[in-house]
């Protein structure tokens, strides 16, 4: 068996082997287990306790688990600003490494990560699991098989309802020295996803991104006082993002311990030190963003309207993809159960009276079967082309994009990639590292 190391055994590395299929499992076995917390060995060890892997704690550890153990692969999924300098380790030891996303916080970050990558023979592969998950695949088919002819332009919404939405702000997320913003941390999926559905890489960004509905400003904070947690705090019956919380949290994964699996928000506690996932979404310590609207230039001549909304009323994103011989649209939103509804695609041929559904059935597992999907596409070999696996290129477009969103948010003016990126943005055009 392969041997598998995991760097910060956070909520989502837990996950992820939690939906790792039974071909993973037989082929890859967890050999250690590195963090900066001894609480989290022991969430791990709650979920897996059949499983016995080494522990190393403490920054100064980390090269002792890559010379003890020798991992083939070493999972990296601590707080996305720890990203790039355990990549950059782990590289230096000729590993393979599996990055969470956003695969860095800065573009600062991804060229760092590139020089190394250049020196290494590891390869670096980024889990962008909506590429995986059975609608996405449909469009990437429909459009690489010419559906649509050339993709012209493409309007993507996305609509996070108040649960899921101030989730990130009541986290580390919130900062955006931590996370990169939202528009890195949460919204590199979306990025990525158009980016690799048209084949096309980005050029120019505009934008603006403001704070509406969180920070001490936001119009329902109960009052202006620093430092409340939700499971202790006295106006919690005043907030009304927290009476709706409370209402929803029995079936939302948002807000439980390891997406549910281990008990409530109160209870995952036990499982870091020092540190609780329900800070005062009115802090005004929070300084990142909750909306953006943005237009994105594509070198094969795509734009991209593109707009985020962190406090719906409901869950859904909305595509449209238009082209020069016709259109698709695509959006999915949640169950009454919290899970991802059967989708179906429309299909508008030009010139054509009648539109065509194509409906799409969901897989099992996170993410709509996202999770389980990419967890085999990356760690096991098949038959199957692995067309939706993503490296260096694809990790560095989504940040250099969500940077140059906030960049533009900040100053008016459009940001260009290259800009950005400088000799690199022409490295990363000619191939995929």
């Amino acid at each position: 068996m392969k041997k598998l190391a995991i760097c910060g055994t956070s909520h989502r590395a837990i996950r992820l082997w939690v939906e790792a299929n039974a071909e993973v499992k037989t082929q890859w076995e967890i050999v250690a287990l590195w963090d900066i917390d001894p609480k989290r060995f022991d969430a791990f060890k709650n979920m897996f306790p059949e499983i016995k892997p080494q522990t190393f704690l403490g920054d100064e550890n980390y090269e002792t688990m890559l010379q003890t153990c020798s991992p083939d692969m070493v999972l990296i999924c601590t707080r996305d600003n720890y990203h790039a300098d355990y990549a950059v380790r782990t590289l230096a030891y000729d590993i393979d490494i599996m990055i969470e996303k956003p695969m860095v916080t800065t573009v600062a970050e991804s060229i760092t990560l590139l020089e190394a990558a250049e020196k290494s023979k590891g390869q670096v592969y980024v889990t962008f699991n909506y590429r995986y998950q059975n609608t996405a695949v449909a469009v990437k088919e429909m459009l690489d098989t010419n559906k649509v002819g050339r993709v012209t332009a493409i309007e993507l919404n996305v609509y996070l309802d108040e649960i899921h939405g101030s989730s990130f702000f009541m986290r580390w997320n919130r900062l955006r020295k931590n996370s990169g913003g939202l528009s890195i941390h949460k919204e590199g999926h979306y990025l990525d996803m158009i980016n690799w559905w048209i084949d096309q890489n980005p050029v120019e960004v505009y934008c603006f991104g403001t704070l509406n509905y969180y920070g001490p400003e936001g119009i329902l904070n109960p009052s202006k006082k620093e430092g409340r947690h939700c499971s202790t705090c006295s106006e919690s019956d005043a907030c009304a993002y927290n009476r709706i919380r409370q209402e929803k949290e029995t079936g939302d994964d948002h807000i439980k311990g390891l997406q549910g699996r281990i008990g409530s928000r109160a209870a995952n506690t036990d499982y870091y030190t020092n540190y609780a996932a329900d800070q005062c979404i009115f802090d005004s310590e929070i300084d990142i963003e909750d909306t953006y609207a943005a237009v994105i230039k594509y070198d094969g001549g795509a734009v991209l309207s593109f707009s985020v909304n962190f406090s719906s009323p409901f869950e859904q994103h909305r595509v449209v993809i238009n082209g020069t011989h016709g259109r698709i649209e695509d959006g999915y939103t949640f169950a009454d159960n919290n899970l991802y509804t059967a989708a179906a695609l429309a299909y508008y041929p030009l010139f054509e009276k009648q539109a065509k559904s194509i409906s799409i059935k969901n897989s099992t597992g996170g993410h709509a079967g996202g999770d389980p999907a990419l967890m085999q596409d990356i760690l096991c070999n098949t038959d199957k082309p692995h067309i939706a696996r993503a490296g260096l290129k694809a990790g560095t477009y989504a940040v250099a994009i969500g940077e140059a969103m906030w960049r533009s948010s900040q100053t008016g003016l459009p940001v260009k990639i290259k800009d950005l990126l400088g000799d690199w943005d022409d490295k990363l055009k000619k191939n995929e590292l």
